[in-house]
């Protein structure tokens, strides 16, 4: 299988000018003018945009938040010390959690009816979502999709891991506007290959042809794709950066 990311998976969904751009900038990151937009530090702040949250609704959140995602870091360190090898980082201690406060925010308020996220690989933020929306009681349908399947925990859940066969663009397309028939209200997490082409191929396809409520995108600020996709849609975004971890952008219809 090509590994997603690769020279030549790009070679052959984005062209050579795209492998000859991510070899002499792969080690610098392109200026993205974040500093334009004002950042949200918190989850507190996040949820204080909206006027129409009371101060109790916001604790309650930040309780289910805690409450899950404490869970997920037990089940990845249960993982890990029966002997699993995982990417370091990936959640708990040391790790970012802004785009999982993001998630959680975004899931209680709109009460989605699908969420789509591209790029599973150890599943922690798939499956912080699906605990998230079973904790709650939420109905709605989860898929994750890669290229690749990596090793996760496994616990009881209703997440839907899809896995791309080549071509993966053609497979992609076919996969997710079947997944979208009949759905009113669509979540799209972007966090698979983090290169210009492959997100703005992504955003451009998740609003466009998906028609989904809201774009969530993680590491925004490694290159101008997501601001770039804004500007196009005459969007203003929100950015978050809760910590040290990267930026979480959200794009979401009126």
């Amino acid at each position: 299988m090509i590994k997603l990311g690769s020279l030549i998976w790009r070679l052959n969904n984005y062209g050579l000018p795209a492998v000859i751009r991510y070899i002499v900038f792969r080690r610098l990151k392109t200026s993205n003018k974040l500093e334009n937009f004002d950042q949200i530090r918190t989850l507190e702040a996040l949820v204080d945009r909206n006027n129409q949250n009371t101060e109790g609704e916001e604790k309650g959140l930040i309780l289910n938040f805690n409450r899950t995602y404490d869970f997920v870091v037990d089940l990845y360190s249960d993982f890990v010390s029966s002997g699993n090898r995982i990417k370091n980082n990936i959640i708990g201690n040391g790790a970012s959690n802004t785009k999982f406060k993001v998630l959680a925010y975004l899931i209680e308020k709109n009460r989605f009816d699908l969420i789509i996220e591209t790029g599973t690989q150890y599943g922690s933020t798939a499956l912080f979502m699906d605990r998230y929306l079973q904790d709650n009681n939420i109905k709605c349908d989860l898929v994750t999709i890669d290229v690749e399947m990596y090793p996760s925990p496994k616990h009881s859940s209703k997440l839907i891991k899809k896995y791309l066969k080549s071509p993966g663009r053609k497979n992609f397309k076919i996969l997710t506007k079947y997944l979208v028939e009949s759905k009113r209200k669509i979540l799209f997490f972007h966090d698979s290959d983090h290169t210009y082409e492959n997100m703005l191929f992504e955003f451009r396809w998740a609003w466009n042809q998906l028609d989904v409520f809201c774009i969530v995108s993680d590491d925004i600020e490694n290159n101008s794709a997501f601001i770039d996709f804004a500007h196009s849609i005459a969007k203003i975004p929100i950015i978050c950066k809760f910590d040290f971890g990267p930026a979480v952008g959200i794009l979401q219809r009126d």
